[in-house]
This record gives structure tokens, C-alpha cells and sequence, in this order.
């Protein structure tokens, strides 16, 4: 889909001369450095892309020496749904499954057919997932697509709260370990994939493992002061707010 994309963009700008088209891949974290690296080159900007993957691979070792001796949560990641018999969650394939490895997590989903397989609540249940992350805003409620929330009793902070209750009020949800232990979060989506993926795996490592040393916050500052702006105080990226 997306090299088709790539070749329809291509296609319209063909009739102007000296345009090149190039496309990157920023959604896996794997690939991140790299591309950086050849996006740098290619806007004569290779100062910034190597101050940046320098910040990169910092975060990146910070949050495994965090990790160096945890033990490995089962998470259930869900999407959009269009009911409890078609819930969308994420494959081997996708973004948040390259992402949750590096935070030591187990996606439950990891085996199922397909990057966005779909799956019944019935199959939640019978998996049992450790912890429940509901990725947002890419769900059946319009949160306004921000920088983040902002918290009850704001608009989006109740709409979060509908989103949070809509999974904890499902039938059988008392039987899963993380309704049971509370650990069932709203996580803001957008932070998981490209330039601020770094800031997404802090936030994704200290809900798999809140007894880690980690300030997700103070990472999202270093990454905003790279682009000349300041981690606003009324909102948050992840529901309910990490201690």
C-alpha cells in the first residue's frame, strides 16, 4: 500500500522538472537511525540528523539499562473497533510490536495472521493479558487530535474516561489480570512512531514496568527543545497519569 502510494505521488509530480521523490519508513523504530542518516543527506542537513540520532541512541540506551532486569509483561494492545467481536489490535508487523520488544513487553497478538489482525474480546479474556494499552486517538470516540489531553473534568479528559471504563464494564472483564490490578491505560498514539518514538518508549516501558527509573516527561522535554518548544503543563500522554 504504501509503495503504491509512493508511486502515485511519483506519478503526479512527473510533469515538473527536477523533483525527486524519496520515501521513508519512520514507523518502525528499528529503522529509525538510518533513514535519519539519508534524510539528513538528502536536505544538506547532516549536522542536525546526527545531533538527533546521537539523542536517539541515548534514550535508547538509557531505557535498556533500565530494563536490564525486568520481568516480561503480557500486554494486549487494541486499536479501533467496530464492536467486541472485531476488535483491531497489532501484529508481528506493526510499529507498536518493534516498540514494546525494546520495552520488554509481550504482545499477546505477536503470532496472529496479518500486521493488523482482529480479534474478539473472547480471545482477550482467554489470554489473559499482565496489561491493557488502548492506543488513541485512533478510536470510535473523536478525541480532538492534539499535542496529548487534557484531564478531567476537561472534554478530553471525560472522553478518556469513557474510553478507559468502556473496556473495565466489558462482560467478563473482572477475569483479566489487568483489570483485576488496575493497569489498563489510554496511551497517546502518536508519540509511538517516527522522530519522537524515543519519548514513545519511555512512556510504553514505565506502564509495562512503573518500579523502573525512568521520567518520561523530562525525555519528551529533550525531545521538544531539539524543535524550540516547551512540554505543555495542562495535558498528558498517557491515561490514567503515570506516578
Amino acid at each position: 500500500m504504501k509503495k503504491l502510494l509512493l508511486i502515485s505521488i511519483e506519478k503526479g509530480l512527473s510533469q515538473f522538472n527536477n523533483i525527486t521523490v524519496a520515501g521513508f519508513d519512520f514507523y518502525k523504530p528499528e529503522n529509525m537511525t538510518d533513514e535519519m542518516a539519508k534524510l539528513g543527506e538528502l536536505l544538506d542537513s547532516e549536522q542536525k540528523a546526527q545531533d538527533f540520532i546521537s539523542w536517539h541512541k541515548k534514550i535508547f540506551a538509557e531505557v535498556e539499562d533500565a530494563l536490564s532486569n525486568v520481568s516480561i509483561p503480557r500486554a494486549y494492545y487494541e486499536g479501533a473497533n467496530d464492536g467486541l467481536g472485531s476488535l483491531n489490535t497489532y501484529g508481528e508487523g506493526a510499529g507498536i510490536n518493534s516498540l514494546q520488544i525494546m520495552a520488554k513487553g509481550e504482545n499477546i497478538a505477536k503470532t496472529l495472521d496479518g500486521t493488523y489482525p482482529k480479534v474478539d474480546w473472547e480471545w482477550v479474556i482467554s489470554e489473559n493479558p499482565d496489561v491493557i494499552i488502548k492506543l488513541a486517538p485512533h478510536t470510535g470516540i473523536q478525541l480532538q487530535n492534539t499535542f496529548g489531553w487534557q484531564l478531567p473534568p476537561e472534554q478530553t479528559g471525560q472522553e478518556l474516561d469513557v474510553i478507559r471504563d468502556n473496556i473495565l464494564s466489558r462482560p467478563g472483564a473482572k477475569n483479566i489480570s489487568a483489570i483485576e490490578n488496575g493497569r489498563v491505560y489510554v496511551l497517546f498514539n502518536d508519540m509511538c512512531y517516527g522522530m519522537d518514538s524515543s519519548v514513545g518508549l519511555t512512556y510504553l516501558s514505565k506502564i509495562l514496568h512503573p518500579e523502573i527509573d525512568l521520567d518520561p516527561e523530562q525525555v519528551y522535554q529533550e525531545y521538544l527543545d531539539m524543535l524550540g518548544m516547551k512540554l505543555p503543563e495542562d495535558r498528558t500522554f498517557v491515561y490514567p497519569v503515570l506516578e
